[in-house]
């Protein structure tokens, strides 16, 4: 059975990979973490949700650069420009989503410390999925550009980071980094904070993680596509690793727009 990655995505600390059968029509879970699949090297349109219905891309448009078609992507992002660099806060670009609330976190990965913004009510589903090891809020700010300028601000003042590069957070998982150094992080952090006006909140540690760390050796990080197979270790945030005559790393959120069938090849 040959099926359409559409979603990847974690609800409390159980990830989930979604797929759509086009013979049937229908949405269902796969097991991703049987590592026993051929994935598809390209990427076609993952389509959209309209009122809670999936509406599979009515072209099956191949794409690069993300995982959605211009056409499908204005079903409910009709100015992406404004997402991913908010210009407003709702009140050009129309999106409902622009104009929530959001909040300006610092999250922990193992040693390093980012700064990042998300809408508020869905705050811990991203940090899991971004599978960070502690996070701690700063603000929460009505409005995306609001919360954006804010972030830079912060980023510029304490030089922290905006991103986590792939490979860190693999190496994070081969050396983690203790809870006592993290909260040492987070009082320094919190005492760099105070002379511009930003009080940083208590720290939340994320310990349901499915998978036992440290891992024996450092991952390495393998291609979407084509035949998966071995033993599970374990899954953190957009990683699964598995054993195959080393450890291996796929990042699941590059499946989805691929097509994935189910083999027996065995590790």
């Amino acid at each position: 059975m040959n099926l359409h990655a559409i979603s990847y995505e974690w609800q409390g600390f159980e990830p989930s990979l979604y797929m759509y059968d086009g013979g049937s029509g229908e949405v269902s879970e796969f097991d991703f973490r049987r590592v026993d699949y051929k994935v598809s090297h390209p990427v076609t349109c993952v389509g959209s949700w309209t009122e809670g219905k999936y509406k599979p891309c009515p072209r099956g448009r191949i794409v690069k650069g993300g995982n959605v078609c211009d056409d499908c992507a204005r079903d409910f992002l009709p100015d992406p420009d404004c997402m991913f660099e908010p210009r407003c806060d709702g009140e050009e670009c129309g999106m409902r989503f622009c104009g929530q609330e959001h909040t300006v976190y610092i999250a922990f990965h193992g040693f390093i410390t980012k700064v990042g913004l998300t809408a508020t009510k869905r705050l811990e589903q991203r940090m899991v999925e971004q599978g960070a090891d502690a996070y701690a809020t700063v603000a929460m700010v009505k409005g995306r550009r609001s919360a954006r300028t804010m972030e830079i601000a912060i980023a510029d003042e304490l030089v922290l980071r905006q991103r986590v590069r792939g490979i860190e957070s693999l190496a994070a998982m081969r050396e983690p980094c203790s809870e006592d150094d993290i909260a040492r992080d987070h009082a320094k952090l919190a005492d760099r904070l105070e002379p511009f006006d930003h009080r940083l909140s208590e720290l939340r540690f994320l310990r349901d993680y499915p998978i036992e760390l440290p891992l024996d050796g450092m991952p390495t990080s393998v291609k979407p596509g084509g035949q998966h197979s071995g033993k599970t270790v374990g899954v953190k945030g957009k990683f699964l690793v598995y054993e195959n005559g080393g450890l291996k790393a796929l990042n699941m959120q590059y499946l989805v727009g691929r097509h994935i069938r189910a083999t027996e090849a065995g590790p």
